[in-house]
């Protein structure tokens, strides 16, 4: 059932990438988004794309997430900007699994890996 339903939600509702739904078919979109019973808003859409990405996602709460996607053009534009920025971000400063260079000094090193353990900065 939720698989037609979904269907349904995307078909009607859902807008061409490449261009602007009407106004009312994303308030209908929306509307239907927010009321139908375990569909999710922007702001729970907003809080799981990392679970997303990161694949830990049941079957059913990955299907509501990408018809959520094509339903609502600023999540799935907000969601676009997230992974572009996050592979930007993997580009210009690793994964964090590098190596420490050896010309940084083991007290710097010791003294980042203490403030992180502890939560102080600066």
């Amino acid at each position: 059932m939720l698989d037609l339903w979904l269907k349904l939600l995307v078909t009607m509702f859902g807008g061409k990438r490449d261009s602007r739904p009407p106004r009312w078919r994303m308030r209908m979109g929306s509307f239907m988004l927010r009321t139908f019973p375990g569909m999710v808003t922007c702001r729970q859409f907003d809080a799981f794309i990392a679970d997303y990405l990161d694949g830990n996602l049941n079957e059913r709460q990955q299907k509501i997430f990408r018809a959520h996607m094509e339903v609502c053009p600023m999540c799935r534009a907000h969601f676009e900007t997230y992974v572009s920025t996050y592979q930007l971000s993997k580009k210009m400063f690793g994964t964090g699994a590098e190596p420490v260079p050896e010309d940084v000094p083991e007290e710097l090193v010791l003294a980042v890996l203490d403030a992180a353990r502890t939560g102080k900065s600066g």
